[in-house]
């Protein structure tokens, strides 16, 4: 769908945007993170982050090593279009009055290498968290919610995770929403992902009642499949 709005739990291993790093290379990192607005050319690094997150690449059959090779250049080719079909997407949201927040920091500790076919030089920003905050589904004709802003997209890069990141995100974008007089928050989160609850609990949400309005408001959404639930936060 087109809607993603959970804070991912997928354990793989420990990697960031263009470059894999060992977790303590991560840890090393996660004292240079700065919380921002993402550029436009950083929507790019976005959408890589977030396919990472939500739609991780298939692992590599067991095959000989020349299809594994052509299995594994299919794959490249895949993802690349991909990413571009989901930065396309990135920029209409933020035409529409989406702001991306991001997660950055400064791969000075990791090594040059390829990746993807590309050379990949160190000393560059890294996106390793984003969250999308919207007002575009909070306006759809279709649903009776109107008193304030939504909070999708959730993901932060898995060697960055338990760091406190997606709490930074959410702060940023609560403050977002004061700045624009947002009444509050919105989010979906699927049921089972407990983790993403707790973090969204602790920074003040709560769950709203399974109600025709909230329900309306889910369907409007196209996330009734997902079966999540509607959480509110008060600014």
């Amino acid at each position: 769908g087109h809607y993603r709005f959970v804070a991912s739990t997928h354990t793989g291993a420990a990697s960031c945007h263009r470059y894999t790093a060992t977790r303590a290379t991560c840890a090393s990192l996660t004292d240079h993170l700065v919380i921002r607005k993402a550029s436009h050319d950083e929507l790019h690094d976005v959408a890589a982050l977030q396919l990472e997150v939500f739609s991780p690449p298939p692992a590599t059959p067991q095959l000989l090593p020349v299809f594994a090779s052509l299995f594994e250049a299919n794959q490249r080719t895949a993802r690349r279009e991909m990413q571009k079909r989901l930065t396309a997407d990135l920029q209409k949201r933020v035409e529409r009055g989406s702001t991306f927040f991001v997660a950055v920091t400064l791969g000075t500790d990791m090594d040059a290498h390829f990746v993807g076919g590309q050379y990949e030089e160190p000393n560059e920003l890294l996106v390793v968290g984003a969250v999308d905050l919207s007002t575009q589904e909070m306006e759809l004709p279709t649903h009776s919610l109107c008193d304030g802003m939504y909070l999708s997209h959730m993901a932060v890069s898995p060697g960055f995770r338990q760091r406190g990141l997606g709490r930074r995100l959410l702060l940023a974008a609560e403050a977002e929403a004061c700045q624009n007089e947002a009444e509050g928050i919105y989010l979906h989160v699927e049921p089972n992902n407990e983790p993403a609850i707790r973090l969204y609990e602790s920074t003040g949400f709560t769950s709203k009642p399974n109600s025709a309005v909230y329900a309306t408001f889910t369907r409007a959404l196209d996330l009734v499949s997902r079966n999540p639930v509607v959480m509110y936060k008060p600014l």
